[in-house]
């Protein structure tokens, strides 16, 4: 299921049912007129966010698919699916435009994630044999494979900067690392989170970033400063996944529970957005003024 719920007055606009399985992940187009959600059924479905309306099923996948990414323009989407194959279609007919590719050595329980331009995609390798596990670096533009980052730990979350140049790794072992895409080096260490560390995110200017753990507390970052500034509440249950404002003001985290909490990153503050879901939150997508919010929910 999909919901669109309008921040402000707390209203849903439109919950979108037609899915069969699953929804793992909602991404929205540069103009908000969009929505793509991917499914444990197998499709991407592309919706009018003014309307409601099913524009597209795009099918082909040969598994459940698990990620959903505009391009920076909009002019292209991409999707992967549990098997690792990644398709790339265009969003204005709905067809596919490239040859799809298959990720070597990923599992569908594997974090991954792509760059905002959509140049890059980062995942992490599924061959660990001595308890350090690697991400791999894919461009996605020649369809070579980059650099490959060595963690000390199993990885539960890839997020990259908004410029692409940096990269957040957030880990079983409590910590978040960041490295430099280009060349591959550790930049800084973060600790401070008593357990896995599940959701990171940077924020829209990439001086901060936002991470969630399994005892359900949140952290903001200074990216530069390598210590959290606010240490949030603790919720009573994990936290999936954070998301921060398009403004950088408000960082939203969806947790075990149905619920999903609004918090001020400049001052902590917190409020629970009522979100009437009948399952777990997946992800979320913000529209760029902020204004009203896409999830992806059981």
């Amino acid at each position: 299921m999909v919901t669109l719920w309008e921040i402000s007055c707390e209203k849903t606009l439109f919950v979108f049912k037609e899915h069969t399985g699953f929804v793992y992940s909602v991404a929205l187009s540069p103009c908000d007129k969009r929505i793509a959600s991917a499914s444990d059924d197998k499709t991407v479905r592309l919706w009018n966010a003014e309307t409601g309306e099913v524009l597209f099923v795009l099918e082909g996948h040969i598994e459940g698919v698990t990620h959903v990414k505009y391009s920076a323009d909009g002019q292209t989407l991409f999707s992967v699916c549990k098997k690792g194959e990644i398709r790339v279609w265009d969003p204005e007919t709905g067809k596919s435009i490239a040859d799809q590719m298959t990720l070597r050595s990923y599992s569908y329980n594997s974090p991954l994630a792509f760059s905002a331009d959509g140049e890059w995609c980062a995942f992490a390798l599924d061959n660990d044999k001595d308890g350090h596990e690697k991400v791999q670096l894919l461009n996605m533009i020649t369809r070579e494979p980059g650099l490959v980052l060595e963690e000390t730990g199993y990885v539960s979350n890839i997020a990259f900067s908004p410029d692409g140049q940096r990269i957040i790794l957030s880990g079983m072992d409590n910590t978040i690392r960041l490295w430099d895409v280009s060349s591959g080096v550790l930049v800084s260490s973060y600790s401070g989170h008593i357990c896995k560390v599940h959701a990171c995110t940077f924020s829209p200017d990439g001086q901060q970033f936002a991470s969630g753990d399994y005892q359900g507390f949140v952290r903001l970052w200074e990216v530069n400063l390598n210590q959290s500034v606010f240490d949030f509440q603790r919720l009573s249950t994990a936290v999936k996944t954070v998301a921060y404002s398009p403004d950088g003001r408000s960082i939203l985290s969806g947790r075990d529970g149905f619920t999903i909490q609004q918090w001020t990153s400049l001052t902590g503050m917190s409020e629970p957005i009522p979100a009437e879901m009948a399952q777990d939150v997946y992800s979320f997508a913000f529209s760029s003024d902020g204004r009203w919010i896409a999830t992806g929910v059981k």
